[in-house]
Formats: C-alpha cells, sequence, structure tokens
C-alpha cells in the first residue's frame, strides 16, 4: 500500500462507518431507526486502527451526511440529530 497512500489504507471512506439501532413497538412495528457515527481510524498508527470508536462531532456530522446523500434517491430521509443520524419512519 505504499505506507498507506495507496489502495484500502489511503482511503477515507474506508475508516467511516454507523452503527444502526432499530427500535420496534409491542406489535413488531418499527418505531426509530437510529445511526451512530463511527470511526475506524483513519490515518492513525496501525496499533489502533480498525477499532470502532465514536466518531468526533464534526466527523460524525459528515458520515451522517454523506450517507443520507447517497439514501436519498432510494427514498430514505435520514437527518443529522444531537450527534446521530435519525432515519425517518413513513407511515
Amino acid at each position: 500500500s505504499d505506507h498507506d497512500r495507496r489502495s484500502f489504507p489511503a482511503d477515507k471512506l474506508n475508516w467511516e462507518s454507523v452503527a444502526a439501532f432499530v427500535q420496534f413497538d409491542g406489535h413488531r412495528r418499527l418505531m426509530e431507526i437510529t445511526l451512530q457515527p463511527l470511526s475506524l481510524g483513519f490515518r492513525q498508527p496501525r496499533t489502533v486502527r480498525g477499532r470502532p470508536r465514536l466518531a468526533d462531532p464534526a466527523l460524525g456530522k459528515e458520515i451522517i451526511e454523506r450517507l443520507a446523500a447517497l439514501s436519498a434517491p432510494f427514498g430514505t430521509d435520514i437527518r443529522y440529530q444531537d450527534g446521530v443520524g435519525v432515519v425517518v419512519i413513513k407511515p
């Protein structure tokens, strides 16, 4: 990877993710989906890379906004709110 300057280690998108949390009511209806933005350690030392950590606020907003833009063509509405992504559940 040429000292992390090419391929997988050099692409920031490979080091960002979300953890999805879903909530259902007592009738198995989907009530809420929240997305917690995560960092996997882009440009961090190899000893700490790959371990999911909560993304800092600026990176978290960037991750959620990118995911929202990618999801919009499929009719999925994701909003950044209080540090997490919230998927708007349509009735």
